[in-house]
């Protein structure tokens, strides 16, 4: 009944998305035709992946997310079973963080009462920051991951859903799957250029998996950059607006001193506040010229900002920043 239920939330919300075959007689042939290259067609997406040694297309066991999976032939049997999404909502539905992933993972918390909780560290740090797992007595059963790519997003259900001790196999087929889907992703894999289309700048971004688009923030007109760091720790979201004026959060009671994910180029303080879907809206700021600040609204996918994260976020501040100043002139 448990799988039921997944099944359905599951495929309610990636209706009509592409499969990539008909079912297990094409997906096997798929498979047999790229032995010879170490290579198959995942069942229920267009990727084709090499897969590790160990792993294999199979029929699925009753209640997968389709006809085929990917089976790994020792102990424990683990099944992977994939479905593909390919009719992204528009940009202006990403003030859920990231994308498809929080939208499917909050549709499915709701429906079935999962829990979401940080993602293990077998699963690469190219998938969504955290996993869906049932409550007790039925964790252990099965585990949800997320992967987006942009242009599309991969929903992954993992049975029976790995201890802490056969994580690691696991890790190179779901580091597999995300290596091959850059070649279709729409994503900015960093070191590269990442273009804000409402500025008209480009950052150059030393690291970390990105996203721009534009949005419009509640009780503000016009539309605003708005760039989304898929991959590390947690999801992050930076909204950056050149405005006028000194920058003001020293003034503010809640404002926060020093704090660790800005570099000295910016004002010491900080606005931060919980969000209620238990993420955290931050604001820095930074004056660019005597009368022009650069104010960043953030939306960070945890309660708090973890020591270990702080100096990358920094440093892609710090990059943003230096593209809309060198824009300004």
């Amino acid at each position: 009944m448990l799988r039921q239920i997944v099944i359905i939330a599951i495929g309610s919300i990636f209706a009509g998305t592409a499969a990539g075959t008909s079912g297990y007689a094409a997906l096997q042939s798929v498979g047999n035709q790229a032995s010879s290259v170490k290579a198959a067609q995942v069942p229920g997406t267009s990727l084709l992946v090499p897969l590790p040694s160990g792993w294999e297309i199979a029929p699925a066991l009753p209640g997968g997310l389709g006809p085929a999976a990917i089976h790994y032939k020792g102990s424990p049997g683990f099944e992977v079973t994939v479905k593909q999404n390919d009719k992204v909502p528009h940009a202006e539905f990403v003030m859920s963080l990231p994308f498809e992933c929080d939208s499917m993972f909050g549709a499915l918390q709701a429906a079935v009462k999962f829990q979401l909780v940080q993602r293990p560290e077998f699963i690469p740090e190219e998938y969504y920051s955290r996993v869906l797992v049932p409550p007790p007595p039925n964790q252990g059963k099965v585990m949800s991951t997320c992967l987006y790519l942009g242009n599309s997003a991969l929903a992954f259900m993992i049975r029976p859903a790995p201890n802490s001790g056969d994580g690691w196999k696991l890790a190179p087929l779901l580091q597999a799957i995300a290596d091959s889907a850059r070649q279709t992703s729409t994503l900015m894999y960093a070191p590269g250029s990442l273009k804000l289309p409402v500025m008209g700048v480009t950052a150059l971004m030393s690291s970390g998996i990105w996203a721009a688009g534009a949005t419009s923030l509640p009780g503000s007109s016009g539309k605003r950059d708005l760039v989304v760091r898929i991959s590390g720790t947690s999801e992050l979201k930076i909204v950056p607006k050149v405005l006028p004026g000194p920058c003001p959060l020293e003034s503010n009671p809640n404002h926060k001193k020093a704090p660790p994910y800005v570099s000295a180029k910016w004002e010491p303080f900080a606005w931060e506040a919980p969000a209620p879907n238990g993420q955290l809206q931050l604001t820095v700021c930074r004056q660019i010229a005597p009368a022009k600040m650069l104010l960043v609204n953030m939306e960070y996918g945890e309660p708090a900002v973890p020591a270990g994260d702080a100096a990358g976020i920094a440093t892609a501040l710090d990059e943003i920043a230096q593209a809309i100043i060198t824009g300004q002139h």
